[in-house]
Order: structure tokens, then sequence, then C-alpha cells
């Protein structure tokens, strides 16, 4: 057995799944050896923060040959008590507030699905990667062949006791309606149940494949799945998560209830309600006044006002995310500005991103080098961030053919795992309109959004939040190989390096391919990298005790949390 291994849950574990779940971020879970910082509380004012220091990036990745069970002894109702207590939670949005877990389109959707649903694994809140029904796993030599074991006694929420052919099930329901299978289902042959619990038969070796198992290995109970159909699914899920699905108002909110029978963790809340406010100010009216307990999205002037309303604190999780600007035409077959290597070059160095961190977020964020997170599996954070140049800027252009400027079409939309995502990218148009770059900024509601990127009808630049990804192969994978959904342009030395690094089962090997993808990326300006920013909450007097999700950009993680009636 190897040592358990450290790195992001997924939205993220979609992605890895082959589920691009961008929108507020792509996410994507990944088995990589990258510590993160745990959130932490602060109620005291205090001046804008410092950015956050990168944390160390790991040597050497333990091999992907096995994991030992969790060494947490698992919660009882017994030991906690039955759940009590009502938290509201007030976020910017849930996408299209699909309940499915099976239909996991965009990492907004996370406080959703993280609820209701577990995997085959999981991480826990320190980021380490454990098992969830599974309770061990190892992979032939070959890579060709996993073996989990389940767990036993797990429950669904209508009292179903969970077995293989639930899970054999739940794979080929996830595979029938994922809007993306990607490179793990691609990779997999089939899954079928054995004496301790079911192997997964590969067509070829996928390193990743027990983080994977987090959102595609998302389980449903065969048997009312069958009877409710997708339709009844879509009203009415039933999964093993912490949560039992209650109520689902679509623009207004969604509710649960704790699941006192979880075979692991049982919430110590018994209603849990998810309240869409797009506002950022109306949040926080509702931080003041109780009518939320927690809000999400402070950032900015209202880290300081939340910190300076008694009773109040902020919760903090450094650099959960990625904030960049695509390249959109690179992907169409017409001539653009942007396939000029000089016009993307200077489009980045016309960039002043410290003002961005310093008057946008106050400090809570921290500016991003490259397209890739520096920090995890294969990143490399000897690369600087792009030198802001405008002089320069101005004579690639002129260099370029475009000496008078050029006009150009500018999406965003607004994420919550970058809050303010709208007032950087008019703080990015307004340092490109220095060097005689015009834009036109439009401005989508997010379902809408990442539905025509994932379409590719989207033109222009565009955008996006990236939940955080270790695993940089992953990062790769979703945005720099052709034909992926969230990818919009076309390089055959970015492909097999990606493939490479998809298929590698040797972690030295595949950290020194997935660094000269990063090198290769960064030099050619394939994408305008701007920040990290940090997740911050508010949360209210009635909130305990909650350390989430270590690095998690999205509202979830709430069976941890206390409230103050709690012991």
């Amino acid at each position: 057995m190897a040592k358990r291994s450290s790195g992001f849950w997924l939205a993220t574990a979609s992605l890895l799944a082959g589920i691009a779940v961008a929108c507020g971020g792509a996410a994507a879970p990944t088995a990589t050896p990258t510590a993160r910082p745990a959130p932490t509380a602060s109620g005291a004012p205090a001046a804008p923060a410092a950015t956050a220091t990168p944390v160390p990036v790991a040597t050497r990745a333990p091999a992907p040959t096995a994991a030992p069970p969790p060494t947490a002894t698992p919660v009882t109702a017994a030991r906690r008590g039955a759940p009590s207590g009502k938290l509201t939670v007030a976020v910017a949005t849930l996408q299209e507030q699909m309940p499915d877990p099976h239909r996991f389109t965009g990492g907004l959707l996370s406080p959703m699905m993280y609820a209701i649903a577990d995997g085959w694994t999981r991480y826990d809140q320190d980021r380490n990667l454990v098992g969830a029904v599974a309770s061990s796993w190892k992979n032939s030599p070959d890579g060709m062949r996993w073996d989990f074991e389940l767990k036993k006694g797990v429950k669904f929420h209508n009292g179903q006791t969970l077995t293989a052919e639930d899970i054999v099930y739940s794979y080929n329901r996830w595979k029938r309606l994922a809007p993306s299978i990607g490179v793990f289902g691609q990779a997999v042959d089939h899954i079928e149940a054995t004496g301790a619990g079911f192997a997964v038969i590969m067509k070829k070796p996928y390193p990743l494949v027990a983080p994977a198992g987090i959102g595609a290995g998302f389980v449903v109970p065969k048997a009312y799945a069958e009877q409710a159909g997708d339709e009844g699914m879509r009203l009415k899920p039933v999964a093993a998560g912490p949560f039992k699905f209650l109520e689902n108002r679509i623009g207004e909110y969604a509710r649960y209830e704790g699941f006192a029978d979880h075979y692991e963790r049982v919430p110590y809340i018994k209603t849990l309600e998810l309240r869409v406010v797009p506002e950022g100010t109306t949040r926080i009216a509702m931080l003041r006044t109780g009518e939320a307990d927690m809000v999400e999205g402070v950032t900015g002037a209202r880290v300081r006002e939340v910190k300076n309303i008694p009773g109040l604190k902020i919760i903090s999780s450094a650099k959960t995310a990625m904030f960049w600007v695509q390249f959109m035409d690179m992907y169409f077959p017409e001539d653009s500005p942007v396939k000029n290597i000089k016009v993307r070059e200077a489009l980045n160095i016309s960039i002043d991103r410290q003002q961005i961190v310093d008057r946008i977020y106050f400090g809570e964020a921290t500016v991003a080098p490259t397209g890739f997170f520096d920090f995890g599996f294969g990143g490399d954070p000897s690369l600087k961030p792009y030198p802001y140049d405008p002089e320069r800027a101005k004579r690639l252009l002129a260099e370029a053919g475009f000496p008078n400027g050029l006009t150009i079409d500018l999406g965003v939309t607004e994420s919550s795992s970058t809050p303010l995502s709208p007032e950087a990218v008019q703080a990015t148009a307004a340092f490109w309109d220095k060097i005689g770059v015009r834009t036109r900024i439009q401005q989508t509601e997010s379902g809408q959004y990442y539905t025509r990127w994932r379409e590719h009808v989207m033109r222009g630049l565009a955008a996006q939040s990236v939940p955080l990804i270790d695993d940089q192969g992953s990062m790769g994978l979703t945005f720099f190989k052709s034909g992926q959904p969230y990818t919009y342009f076309s390089d055959k030395k970015t492909d097999s390096l990606v493939d490479q690094a998809m298929s590698e089962i040797d972690p030295v090997k595949r950290a020194a391919q997935i660094k000269e993808l990063i090198n290769y990326t960064y030099n050619n300006f394939y994408v305008i990298p701007l920040i990290h920013p940090n997740t911050l909450y508010g949360a209210g007097p009635r909130v305990k005790e909650w350390k989430g999700i270590a690095g998690n950009p999205y509202a979830f993680g709430f069976e941890y949390l206390k409230l103050t009636e709690h012991p």
C-alpha cells in the first residue's frame, strides 16, 4: 500500500473524470502531494491582507499503486447526536441548479452535488485523498486494473444498503448522462463487481483513477434510480452523501437535511439551505440581519466591512482558483489578430496585475504567473509573471501590423470561485485601452456563458475562473488539449505532452512532461493569466466552528460545521 496522497477534492473530480466543470470554474480533483493551508477565521478589523505564500511543491509523488483506508475513526450519529438546527448559506449562483449528481456540468453546482453524493473516494478537510464508500484500493503494476474494497454498511438516503451492483450501475449511468466522460471514461473498459467490492478494468493506463472516483464515482441506488427514471432523479435524487435532498426551487434555494445514518460524516446541522442571492451587498445585508448565517463572495472593501461588524468574522482559504482570459478565436479557421504571437504577448505584458490584486481584491489574491497552478503536482514555481511593459506592448502591436491598435470582444460572467470577476475584467480592459486595444465587454449569465463555451461558439476573448486543480496534467488536459470542451486552440505539441502526462504511471517522468508543457504554453502566450483569488466567507454569530475543505472555492463541506447550539 502506498502512502495516502494529498490533493484537490474535486469538482472538481468530475473534470478529472472528464467532466469539464468550469463556470466559476472548471474543477478537477487530483491525487497530488500538495499540502494546502486550512481555512482560517478572523474577526478583528485589519488592513488589506498580504498575498498568500505559495504552498511548497512536493518533489516526488507517491506511486499510484494503492491507498490505505482513512485513519480517522468513523463518526456515528450515536457519538455526535442527531443533527439539529438550521444553517442558511447565501451563494451567488448554483448554475443550472441541477440536483442529479450524474449531470454535473459545472463547478458552481458543487454545493449541491457534494451535499448529497459520495463517490468511491473523497478529500478530507486537509486535502488528503481518502476513501468515501471505498475503504482501500490498489492497482496492478501495468496500471490496467484497479481493485477497490467497499466499506460495510453504507446506507443510501432511502435506507437501502449500498452494494457493488450500485457502483457498477452508477458508473454506467454517469457515463450515459455526463456532458463529457473525458480521458478517464475513455480509458476505462468496464467496471465489474468482485467479492470484496469492484474492479475498474482499463483500456489503457491512467494515473488518476482513484481521485476520478470522486465525481465519476458518485453512487446512487440502482433500484430507486431505475424506478424513478432520469426525470424522477432530477426532481428528487437519492444518493449516499452527508445530506438528503429536500427541495429545489430554481433561482431561489436548494434545501437539504442532515443524514443521521451517514456511514462516516453525520452533519451537526439538520437543515441546510443554500439560498441564491446574486447581489453581494444583499448577501452582506442578510449576514448583518441574521437572515443568512454564512455568505460567500466576501471580497474587496466588504472584507473590512464584515470584520468591523461585532459578532461577524471572515473565514479565508488561500489561492483557491485561477482567473485568466482565453483566446477564443484560436479555435476557428478564420484569420485573427490573436493568432499572431506578438499580439498575444502584447496583451499579456500590458496588464499591471498587482494593481488588480491591490485595488480590487485588497490583497486577498496573488498574481498568476502562468496558465497553470505552480504549487500543484508538475507545477513550475520558477516561472515569473509576465513583466508589465506597456511601451513594449505598443511596439509589438505595431510590428504585428496594428500600429493603431485593434478592437476585440471580451466575455465575462459572475463567478463563485473568483468574486468580482467582472470588475477584474474591466480593469484588464482599462490597461489594454492604454495601448490602443479597445474592448467590447459582454457580461452573460453563468449557465448560458459556460453552455456556449462548451459548445465552442464563443468568439474574441473570454474570462474563465478555474477552481484549484492540484494535478497540472489534468489542467493541461482540460484547457490545452485539442477537442476538449474548454479548449479553444489546437497544437500538436501540447496534445502530445498532455497525452504522455495522462498515461504515464511513473511520477518522476510524468512531472517532467508536465513542466515541459507548462513552459511551452508560457513561452507561446497561449492564455492571459491574471490572479489566484482567495476564497472568503462571511460568518455570523451562530457559526461556532467550521474548518471546511482546504483549497475549496465552493460552498460545501458543511457537515463539519457547528452552530453555537451544538456541543
